[in-house]
């Protein structure tokens, strides 16, 4: 039952990779705060950031939105978590430092929301 939820799961994240791929590919835009605002959110710019990384564009990743490449570091470093099982390691650091953490994510998030409005993304 495990590695079927498992495949699930594999399955749903290729499955959205390939649908934000195609939008990349076609231009297509969904955001809804910049549909309805014409302004662009936190978000956007994420998939171009991330096609970026994978060509090994590190600046032009940064450009297109710096969460991509904190995302892409937090995923590596959840490998790693995993591989060598230090979860509780992790999960005790994160509520020893819960405010210093909020704080960094709502400023990291207020400084890319700030750039994605100056770049016009």
């Amino acid at each position: 039952f495990y590695n079927f939820i498992k495949l699930k799961k594999i399955q749903l994240l290729l499955a959205i990779f390939s649908i934000a791929l195609l939008f990349f590919i076609f231009n297509i835009k969904i955001c809804p705060m910049q549909l309805l605002f014409s302004i662009p959110c936190p978000g956007c710019g994420l998939t171009r950031s991330f096609i970026c990384l994978l060509q090994g564009d590190v600046k032009q990743s940064l450009y297109y939105n710096i969460l991509g490449l904190v995302f892409v570091l937090s995923g590596i470093i959840g490998i790693i978590v995993n591989l060598f099982d230090c979860q509780k390691f992790i999960l005790r650091w994160l509520k020893k430092h819960r405010r210093i953490v909020l704080i960094f994510v709502i400023c990291l998030t207020g400084i890319t929301w700030y750039f994605n409005i100056c770049h016009h993304l």
